[in-house]
């Protein structure tokens, strides 16, 4: 996986360590196994039969000239981290994604302030499975923030099967990656101990649900808990951070 050392993360007097897990690694590689072979709408809905991905000209736009680094974004001396844990079919991710990130973006990660590290998981199904494959495929190409905003802007109903392979096949072209490749790694045991891996630490911090924040600086992280999915809560939050308190 190309990824950078974690840090010790801590949320207050729990930490996100990997402890164990057999049982649980066991079930996920069982899973990914059988379905990354396989390849009402919360967002603007999967493109049709034909029609490419939506929104890839503004995400590029977005993430340009920022150096990404499997699932972390920005400058690594940055004197804050947010930890997101997120599932791909999730609609309060992808409200996230579309409210937030941009502001998170322009303000704090462009200027070398805040570095993000995303962590989709899958929560809510076969679906968030193959697509958390494909995400850590994007990771080792270093286009996983490309590949997760794609996902969201064209994010369909819940474990409705929208996920195929062709969708994901979209999403990654749209992303700028390798899709051959992408398809490849999604199977490889390396991304399939990943995933049980990033499972393994979320449960471990006790996430139960998406999205989740962790924020802090240096190797000090704790839980961000926010009022809605706007810019303003979370800019109140980081300003605050940032400057040390």
């Amino acid at each position: 996986m190309n990824s950078p050392a974690q840090p010790a993360y801590r949320t207050g007097r729990r930490g996100l360590f990997l402890a164990g897990g057999a049982a649980a690694l066991a079930a996920i590689v069982v899973a990914v196994i059988v379905i990354v072979a396989g390849g009402g709408s919360n967002g603007g809905g999967p493109p049709a039969k034909g029609e490419a991905a939506a929104g890839a000209a503004a995400t590029q736009r977005l993430f340009a000239g920022i150096p990404p680094t499997g699932t972390t974004l920005g400058d690594p001396k940055a004197p804050a981290t947010l930890v997101v844990f997120a599932d791909l079919q999730c609609p309060f991710c992808r409200e996230y994604d579309q409210n937030v990130v941009p502001t998170l973006v322009q303000r704090y990660v462009r200027p070398g302030k805040l570095r993000l590290e995303l962590r989709e998981i899958a929560l809510l199904g076969p679906d968030s499975l193959k697509g958390a494959a494909w995400a850590q495929a994007a990771a080792r190409q270093n286009r996983l923030y490309q590949f997760a905003g794609l996902f969201y802007a064209n994010q369909g109903s819940e474990n409705s099967g929208y996920v195929t392979g062709e969708f994901l096949a979209k999403i990654a072209s749209a992303a700028g990656m390798d899709v051959a490749q992408a398809r490849r790694d999604a199977g490889l045991p390396s991304v399939r101990r990943a995933l049980a891996r990033t499972s393994e630490i979320a449960r471990s911090a006790g996430v139960n649900a998406t999205p989740t924040f962790f924020a802090g600086r240096g190797k000090s992280l704790r839980s961000l808990s926010v009022g809605s999915y706007e810019p303003g809560g979370f800019t109140q939050a980081l300003d605050r951070l940032i400057a040390g308190g």
